[in-house]
């Protein structure tokens, strides 16, 4: 198509069309200008804000083939290609863009993402790093390098620990707030949570439960939440708090001051480095008392302006030489608090008594399997009866590559194909309902599940877990603490077997076990809402003391 002043002013209509949120009108316009490039690349912008997925992919590989030397173009058809989960068409269309500008330091972050979700973390790591040579104040991929240290099974606590105290340096290099003193006689305290998003994943999991039984009139809730959208969590939670802030259009210092002004006590960040985050904002310290709590970033922050972090005695034991800036609160059970789904499905019977030998299964992220959690599933189901089998459930395998790939280095630890099963991405309910395939469920390290081990401990399934020396790796061993199946927890790689080996060694026994399992959780602290409030509000009571209390 011949670019013209007229087609120049079509495409300036439908772009202000947009802008005036009078998208149909905007699309009819867009779909009149086919052939030119740049009215492609718009109309898969506007179809993605549409959530219309597939629209929006043919529309940039459109562009992309009308402009195949344009870099930015590329970036875009390589980030719907991530978002379908054709990974590796992703990763080809990053990489072009990235020989088209080498320096491009979105394009490296983006191609760590989708390494990452493929599990190919170390791959990861050597992206982000080149992002941040790059652009070394690029806030994002500081924040995407530092999770992703947390999957590679040679990163020490220490290591995690300097680069997240490196990072927050950065984020303090701007004017901090100064918060009025706190006050000795200060009722009601007020509370203020500081959140990426709020949806059942995963704050509603692990929060919403212990946040809505607390006594809202001595301890009332301010949210100030930077991503819109709202689920069943965030409809539920708005009902429990005094003031609901959105602030994702506003500065770090324009939150600060909203929350100086809003009087907020206690500031508790749920995000960490989670996508979204608005970690500046705590460096500019605008509560008198700042907080951590671990139910999306599983680790300290290193920051100066957070005095606690929210945690229990397993995943930092006392004893212990976790390095970390913030004092541990710790909380008597866990450090959340579980609300299993309401539409979960019933407990189904013991597949091993169906088909005579186990399966052993994992549903957490392929970010999470890396080599030596493969290798000791190796060990494991050479040593398992005859006939067992491994089942593994993560959205990556909805790409044919990356399952081809993951069955290639199930091999070279011994574990052939036929002994298998890999499943994608699954609707949550049909998630559940796969527990019914599984006898026992296998933790991985050193970053543990925790939503993903409590799912499986709903649905009867138990799990066995070899706490890492680090939080990320103890979150299992936290919830089977709670529940008193600490028998689960192994010592090391041996007991790891013997424990799996063991629990499948007597169906009957094992069957029992599954019937009574989802029963035991419900009725343990992990689930008990009250409990969990009344021991949060101690918590918060002894951090306001033990901060005005003179020196």
């Amino acid at each position: 198509m011949t670019l013209t002043p007229e087609l120049l002013a079509r495409l300036d209509q439908a772009n202000k069309l947009t802008d005036q949120g009078r998208t149909e009108e905007a699309e009819a316009l867009l779909r009149q200008l086919q052939g030119f490039a740049p009215a492609h690349a718009n109309l898969a912008l506007l179809l993605e804000q549409k959530r219309d997925l597939l629209g929006a992919l043919e529309q940039h590989r459109c562009a992309a083939a009308l402009m195949p030397d344009n870099r930015l173009i590329q970036f875009n058809l390589a980030t719907a290609l991530e978002h379908a989960r054709r990974y590796q068409e992703s990763e080809a269309a990053y990489r072009l863009a990235l020989a088209l500008d080498p320096q491009f330091a979105e394009a490296w972050h983006n191609l760590g993402n989708c390494l990452q979700e493929q599990g190919r973390v170390e791959e990861a790591d050597q992206a982000y790093r080149q992002a941040l040579r790059l652009k070394p104040d690029f806030r994002a991929a500081r924040s995407s390098h530092l999770m992703n240290l947390h999957y590679l099974k040679d990163a020490t606590p220490q290591a995690i620990h300097d680069t997240t105290k490196a990072y927050a340096a950065a984020l303090a290099r701007q004017d901090k707030t100064s918060p009025a003193p706190p006050r000795a006689d200060k009722t009601p305290l007020r509370i203020g949570l500081l959140c990426a998003y709020v949806r059942s994943h995963p704050l509603g999991s692990l929060a919403e439960a212990g946040l809505s039984a607390l006594d809202h009139e001595r301890f009332p809730l301010f949210f100030y939440v930077n991503e819109p959208g709202e689920d069943d969590c965030a409809r539920s939670l708005r009902t429990h708090c005094k003031e609901w802030r959105q602030i994702g259009e506003l500065s770090d210092q324009a939150v600060a001051q909203q929350i100086e002004a809003d009087g907020i006590d206690i500031l508790i960040d749920l995000a960490g480095h989670t996508r979204g985050h608005r970690l500046g904002v705590m460096a500019l310290k605008p509560a008198p008392v700042q907080m951590h709590w671990g139910v999306a970033y599983w680790n300290g922050l290193g920051m100066e302006a957070i005095d606690f972090l929210l945690t229990d005695r397993v995943e930092v034991p006392p004893d212990s030489s976790f390095p970390l800036s913030e004092a541990p609160l710790y909380l008597p059970h866990s450090f959340a608090c579980y609300h299993p789904p309401d539409d979960a499905p019933p407990v189904s019977s013991l597949p091993m008594l169906e088909h005579g030998a186990p399966c052993f299964g994992s549903f957490n992220r392929l970010a999470k399997l890396n080599d030596g959690v493969l290798e000791l599933w190796g060990r494991l189901m050479a040593a398992a009866p005859e006939g067992s089998r491994l089942f593994v459930q993560a959205h990556a395998f909805d790409d044919e590559s990356v399952r081809q790939r993951f069955l290639e280095r199930l091999a070279a630890v011994g574990i052939a194909s036929d002994q298998v099963e890999l499943v994608g991405a699954l609707k949550h309910a049909d998630l559940l309902a796969a527990y019914a395939k599984v006898d026992v469920a296998l933790d991985c390290f050193p970053w543990s599940g925790s939503i993903i081990t409590l799912e499986a401990l709903l649905m009867g399934v138990p799990v066995v877990t070899c706490p890492h020396p680090s939080i990320t790796g103890r979150h299992s061993a936290s919830f089977l603490s709670s529940l008193g199946e600490t028998g689960w927890i192994a010592r090391d790689a041996d007991s790891y077997i013997a424990t799996a080996l063991d629990l499948v060694s007597d169906a009957t026994r094992l069957a029992g076990i599954r019937s009574g399992l989802r029963d035991r959780l419900l009725a343990s602290p992990v689930c008990n809402g009250a409990l969990f409030a009344r021991n949060l509000e101690s918590l918060l009571t002894k951090a306001w003391i033990e901060k005005i209390r003179p020196r």
